[in-house]
C-alpha cells in the first residue's frame, strides 16, 4: 500500500487510536459488528456505514466531529429520518412518529448495519411509552434492557466501567437511572450516575467529545442531588461541567446547569460568597428566553438527537466538483461505467478505491473532504484542534507551540495539509507582526488556491495554469463551489485581510457569496454550521459598519438562531452584540438595547471573556452613559 493511501482512510485514525488505549478489536466492535469488518476497516478496504463509524469513534471516546466524514443519500436520509422522529416524538406527535418508524425499518432491512438500527427502534419504541403512559415501572426497566443489551450484551450496570459505550449506550443507561429513581431506587440510580461520570473522566480524552457528554451528564446528576438536599455534590459537578464548557466556547445545557448550581448555592448558604452572582441570573434568563425561541423549551430534544458530524454528501460533492472540471460521466469511463458514475451522483456510495480514483481524476485530493488535515496521527489532530482554541483566547504562546508540532509532524506534501499549515502560520505571524495585511493576503490566497476546483473555462481565458488562477476566477467559483470548512475558514481570513485594508466592499462580496454557498446546501448548512456562523459573524459586523442596519439585524437573528442549535458560544455574544447595536440605530429603544447588552455581558462573563466584557461595558458607558455592572 503507498503512503498516501494508508494516511486516507479513518480506519487507520481509529486503529491508531484503539492501540494507544489498549483495546482490542473484539471489544470495541462487541455488539456492533463482526471483528472482521472492523478489521477491513481498518484497513481501509470497508465501506462501513456511517452510523457504525460513529459508534466506534463514540466507543473510544472520540468526537465524531474532529475528522468529518461523507455521507451517502440514504445515510443521510436516514440520519435527518432519525432527528425527525426524535422531534416528533418529544413533541407528541406520535402518530407521525409510527409511520416515520415503518418508513425507518424497511431501511435497516437493507442496511448492514441492523443491530444499531433496531436499537434506536426500540429506543423510539421505549420513548413513546413513556409519553403515553408516563410510567417509570419495572415493564418499562425491562425494554430498556433489552435495547442495551442489542449492543452491550448482557448489560449489567455493575459493569459499566467495563465497556466501551457509544452515544445511544449511553442515552438508555440515563433512561435506566431515570426509571430506577422514579421506581424510588435512589442508590441504585445514583450509582449508575457516578459510575457514568467516573467512565466520561477516564475514557473520554477528546475535549469535544468530553464537552458534549459531561456537562449533560453531570446536569441529570445534580437534578437528582437537589432533590436529596446534597448540595455541595450537585455544586461540584455544576461546577465541572460549566468549566467544560466555558474552556470550549459552548453553551450546551448552560443555562440548567447555572440554574441548578444557583439553587444548589443559595440552599447551602454559599450564595453570599460568590462574586457578581447577579450575573448569573441575567445569564440564566437571557439564555432561558433564547432557549425558549429556539428550541420551545424541549430539553428533551437535546438530550436524545444524535450528534451532528462534519459531514457531506458525497454524490453532491462529485457531481458539483464534475461539473466544474468540464467533466462528463463518460469521461470517468476508465474507472467506472457511466452508469455507474450516475448512480453515485444520485446517492450510491462508492468504494474507497473508486472514490479515490474519481477525485483524482478531477485533480482533487480524495480526502480532502474527511478533516481539516490528513493523517493517521491522532495526537495530530488534537495539536489542531489546540491551534484554534488558543488562537480563539489570543493565547498565542501555546498557539505557536501546537503550530510546531503539527509543521513537524504532519506531511507537508499533501495538499490538504500543505494549505492548513500555510494558513496557520500565516495567521500566527500577523498576529505576532511579521507579516503585514499584504503579504498575509497573499498567502491565503496562495492556500485557497491549493484545494480550489479545477476550472478549465477560467484557466482557458487567463492562459495560467490551475493553481495560478487569479482572485477574480476564484471568486466566480464560489458561487458553485462546494467549500470544506478549511476553505471556509480561508475565505473569511481573506474577507477580513481585505477589510483590514480598507476593501470593505470586497469583504462584504466574499462573506456574501460564502453565505449563499452554504444555503444552496441544506447539508453543509447543517454539518459545518461552525463555519456559517464564522461568516455571518464577520458579514454582520461589515454590514451594522456601512449602516446596512436592518440586512445585519436580520442576519443576527439567523445567527443566534443557529448558535443556540449547535450550542455556539462565542459567536453567540459577539451577534448579540451586533443585534444591540443596530437596534439602537434603527429603533433608538434605550431599554431593548441595554437587555441584549446585558445578556450579552453575563454570559460572556461566564464564559470568561473579559476583553469582550469590558468592550460592552465601555460602549455602554459612552453610549447610554449607564454603567452595566450597576443594571445587573
Amino acid at each position: 500500500m503507498k503512503a498516501k493511501e494508508k494516511m486516507t482512510n479513518i480506519g487507520c485514525l481509529v486503529k491508531e487510536v484503539r492501540k494507544s488505549k489498549g483495546v482490542r478489536q473484539e471489544d470495541l466492535c462487541k455488539g456492533l459488528c463482526d471483528r472482521a469488518v472492523l478489521v477491513r476497516f481498518e484497513q481501509g478496504k470497508c465501506n462501513s456505514e456511517k452510523i457504525l463509524i460513529d459508534a466506534m469513534l463514540q466507543r473510544l471516546g472520540l468526537s465524531i466531529n474532529k475528522f468529518g466524514a461523507v455521507y451517502s443519500n440514504n445515510e443521510y436520509e436516514c440520519y435527518e429520518l432519525r432527528r425527525e422522529i426524535v422531534v416528533n416524538i418529544v413533541n407528541g406527535d406520535i402518530v407521525q412518529v409510527k409511520q416515520q418508524l415503518i418508513a425507518y425499518e424497511k431501511y435497516c432491512n437493507n442496511s448492514s448495519t441492523k443491530t444499531l438500527h433496531n436499537q434506536f427502534i426500540k429506543l423510539s419504541e421505549i420513548l413513546m411509552e413513556m409519553d403515553r403512559y408516563g410510567k417509570y415501572d419495572k415493564r418499562m426497566e425491562v425494554m430498556i434492557r433489552q435495547a442495551l443489551c442489542l449492543t452491550c450484551l448482557d448489560f449489567q450496570e455493575k459493569e459499566i466501567m467495563n465497556y466501551l459505550l457509544c452515544d445511544k449506550e449511553i442515552t438508555l443507561i440515563l433512561l435506566l437511572a431515570d426509571n430506577l429513581f422514579h421506581q424510588e431506587k435512589v442508590d441504585e440510580a445514583l450509582d449508575i450516575y457516578y459510575t457514568l461520570i467516573s467512565y466520561i473522566d477516564k475514557n473520554v480524552s477528546d475535549e469535544e467529545e468530553l464537552t458534549r457528554l459531561y456537562p449533560k451528564v453531570a446536569l441529570l446528576l445534580s437534578e437528582i442531588l437537589l432533590k436529596l438536599g446534597r448540595y455541595k455534590e450537585l455544586i461540584h459537578y455544576c461546577r465541572k461541567g460549566i468549566q467544560i464548557l466555558r474552556e470550549n466556547h459552548k453553551i450546551n445545557f448552560l443555562e440548567e446547569l447555572l440554574s441548578v448550581c444557583l439553587a444548589g448555592w443559595k440552599a447551602d448558604g454559599s450564595i453570599k460568597y460568590l462574586v457578581h452572582r447577579e450575573c448569573y441570573q441575567t445569564a440564566i434568563n437571557g439564555l432561558k428566553m433564547l432557549n425558549e425561541s429556539v428550541l420551545s423549551g424541549k430539553r428533551d430534544i437535546q438530550l436524545l438527537l444524535d450528534p451532528v458530524a462534519q459531514g457531506y454528501l458525497i454524490g453532491n460533492q462529485i457531481s458539483v466538483l464534475r461539473k466544474i472540471s468540464g467533466l462528463t460521466q463518460e469521461d470517468f469511463g476508465e474507472i467506472c461505467e457511466p452508469v455507474s458514475i450516475s448512480k453515485i451522483e444520485h446517492g450510491r456510495k462508492p468504494t474507497e478505491s473508486n472514490y479515490r480514483k474519481i477525485m483524482d481524476k478531477m485533480g482533487r485530493d480524495s480526502m480532502r473532504y474527511y478533516s481539516f488535515i490528513l493523517s493517521d496521527k491522532y495526537m495530530l489532530h488534537v495539536a489542531r484542534s489546540d491551534f484554534s482554541r488558543y488562537i480563539m483566547r489570543n493565547d498565542y504562546h501555546n498557539a505557536e507551540k501546537a503550530l510546531l508540532i503539527l509543521e513537524t509532524g504532519l506531511d507537508g506534501t499533501e495538499p490538504i495539509n500543505c494549505q492548513y499549515l500555510m494558513r496557520s502560520r500565516a495567521l500566527l505571524d500577523n498576529v505576532n507582526g511579521k507579516l503585514s495585511q499584504e503579504m498575509i493576503l497573499d498567502r491565503l490566497m496562495e492556500a485557497i488556491r491549493i484545494t480550489a476546483p479545477a476550472d478549465e473555462k477560467h484557466q482557458a481565458e487567463e492562459n495560467l495554469p490551475d493553481e495560478r488562477l487569479s482572485e477574480k476566477s476564484l471568486l466566480a467559483l464560489l458561487d458553485d463551489w462546494p467549500l470544506t470548512q478549511m476553505e471556509t475558514v480561508i475565505w473569511n481570513n481573506i474577507a477580513n485581510a481585505k477589510g483590514r485594508l480598507g476593501n470593505i466592499e470586497e469583504k462584504i462580496q466574499i462573506l456574501s457569496k460564502i453565505k449563499k454557498n452554504y444555503e444552496m446546501n441544506p447539508v453543509n448548512l447543517r454539518h459545518n454550521a461552525k463555519g456559517y456562523l464564522i461568516t455571518m459573524d464577520n458579514l454582520v459586523n461589515e454590514l451594522e459598519y456601512v449602516d446596512a442596519d436592518f440586512e445585519a439585524l436580520r442576519f443576527c437573528e439567523e445567527g443566534i438562531r443557529i448558535c443556540i442549535e449547535a450550542g455556539e458560544g462565542y459567536i453567540l455574544i459577539n451577534l448579540l452584540v451586533t443585534k444591540a447595536t443596530c437596534l439602537k440605530k434603527i429603533e433608538k429603544n434605550e431599554e431593548t438595547c441595554l437587555e441584549l447588552f446585558k445578556q450579552a455581558f453575563s454570559i460572556a462573563y461566564i464564559l470568561g471573556y473579559d476583553s469582550i466584557c469590558n468592550h460592552i461595558k465601555k460602549y455602554c458607558e459612552e453610549a447610554f452613559r449607564t454603567n452595566l455592572i450597576d443594571m445587573i
